[in-house]
């Protein structure tokens, strides 16, 4: 493809190691990709009058700003342009959403580069014949509807009838359809030409050209030289000088392949959808097997430290696999139950530890917090920071062999949740400063903590929280999220 032909696309991504993946796809089957991360700024550069993208590409998940839906509305009011949703969602709400604002196309995310770069050039080829169509409107307003039909359509098939139906002009690219010449046609009924099945759809159609606003679009199979073909029709009542309708004149165009693309799309689209479903059941079978794998790992483990090591591994997997059970047995795209996912973690926490470091543990939830829910972006870095800080606890906190005890609290203040994990265990050893550890479990945490967009502090417990041990606090806002 020659630079001079190169299609310019925005692809709008929130994700960075995503958008850098398609961009690369993209640009590796021959498109210019501009990369924004966030729906306002889509929307700034979309409208910029110096812009001259031909496609936008559009994930519907955009973090705490917009969302996708939103964004394309924005784009669309002031702007023609053709807009393909690229996204995971593939429940047939989100699909028909995104339906009622574009109709250029949806992908689902991971299908590929061959369906995704299909599914670009359809919605380009129909936005181009869209805007012919548009074109061809606005030439008919400038002249008398015959000629304007005549002279700017005389591609499309023409035809002009009395109320009934009875054919009183024809223009030859309808008589090469329907492989009859002019004197053949004149007089004839239209409906023997339409299929069966779409007869009654296209009298209704008609109907509609006997009242405001004497005007109507529809689509029929019609049979044609060339056998059965789809063909989409723009009509128009004719009026006489009583303002009676007197006759009846159509622009129609063969659609037939772009019906069987259509057909292709749709039946890629739930092909996709099965595939999605089977790779979503292979992935927790996985997660349960390497988790299991692990566990063998840590009873053959030759030294402790070793055998901390894999258990640590096997937590993180247990976080990930509980969140990914609560993804698969709920159809709500919305937030998840806080509470529910934690008791399970915890649960499953205790449960790898060995027999003699398992703690007693509680979690407790504040009445206002009883509610709360996240969306699974922001619910998998809070699984991993519990399942750091009980790890954790379970490594250091104990070693003289008293009784554990762990308590887990969790808080919420307008916008603001409070998770606290704290133990009665030795403390911390003197001199010891959390913020220049450089222990793994430690660092995560506090990258978990700004991912969550908020802070995490850890100290020694005093009498003011209960007696001797160690607090960790992690505080972060309950909406939005990075």
């Amino acid at each position: 493809m020659n630079s001079e032909d190169k299609k310019k696309i925005l692809l709008v991504e929130d994700e960075i190691i995503t958008a850098m993946f398609e961009k690369q796809q993209l640009e590796k089957y021959g498109y210019t990709v501009h990369h924004v991360s966030n729906g306002e700024d889509a929307v700034k550069i979309a409208l910029n009058n110096d812009s001259n993208f031909d496609l936008i590409l559009m994930d519907i998940d955009l973090g705490s700003g917009i969302d996708g839906t939103q964004t394309a509305e924005k784009i669309l009011k002031e702007k023609d342009i053709p807009v393909v949703f690229l996204s995971s969602h593939t429940e047939p709400e989100v699909v028909e959403k995104t339906e009622k604002i574009t109709s250029y196309g949806y992908v689902v995310k991971n299908s590929g580069i061959v369906i995704l770069d299909a599914s670009i050039k359809m919605a380009l080829k129909l936005f181009h014949e869209k805007r012919e169509r548009i074109r061809a409107k606005e030439s008919l307003r400038e002249s008398e509807e015959l000629l304007r039909l005549v002279v700017d359509n005389q591609h499309d098939l023409m035809v002009k009838t009395d109320r009934e139906g009875t054919l009183l002009f024809v223009n030859p690219a309808y008589c090469t359809m329907f492989g009859k010449n002019e004197r053949e046609l004149l007089g004839m009924n239209y409906s023997p030409l339409v299929h069966p099945d779409d007869l009654p759809l296209v009298e209704q159609a008609v109907a509609r050209l006997f009242s405001p606003p004497f005007s109507c679009s529809y689509e029929e199979r019609a049979q044609t030289a060339f056998g059965w073909r789809w063909l989409e029709w723009t009509a128009k009542s004719v009026m006489d000088d009583k303002g009676s309708v007197c006759a009846l004149i159509g622009a129609g165009r063969d659609i037939t392949e772009r019906k069987r693309a259509e057909e292709e799309i749709r039946k890629q689209l739930a092909e996709k959808e099965t595939l999605l479903k089977e790779g979503q059941h292979r992935m927790k079978n996985n997660l349960a097997m390497v988790s299991s794998l692990l566990g063998l790992s840590a009873d053959g483990a030759g030294g402790e430290e070793a055998r901390r090591a894999i258990l640590e591994a096997r937590g993180r997997v247990e976080s990930m696999e509980k969140l990914y059970e609560r993804l698969l047995q709920t159809e709500d795209d919305g937030g998840f139950s806080v509470r529910t996912y934690l008791e399970e973690l915890i649960a499953a926490i205790v449960e790898i530890a060995p027999g003699k470091e398992r703690p007693e543990v509680a979690l407790e939830v504040a009445l206002e917090a009883k509610d709360l829910e996240l969306e699974a972006r922001r619910l998998f870095p809070l699984g991993l920071a519990v399942n750091e800080l009980l790890t954790n606890a379970l490594k250091y906190a104990f070693a003289d062999g008293k009784a554990s005890r762990v308590g887990v609290t969790l808080s919420r203040r307008g916008t603001t949740a409070t998770l606290t994990v704290r133990d009665n265990g030795r403390g911390l050893p003197a001199g010891f400063d959390p913020a220049r550890s450089k222990g793994f479990g430690l660092t995560l945490v506090g990258m978990l903590a700004e991912q969550l967009g908020g802070t995490f502090t850890m100290r020694a417990a005093g009498e003011a929280d209960g007696g001797p041990g160690t607090l960790c606090v992690l505080e972060f806002k309950t909406g939005g999220g990075t």
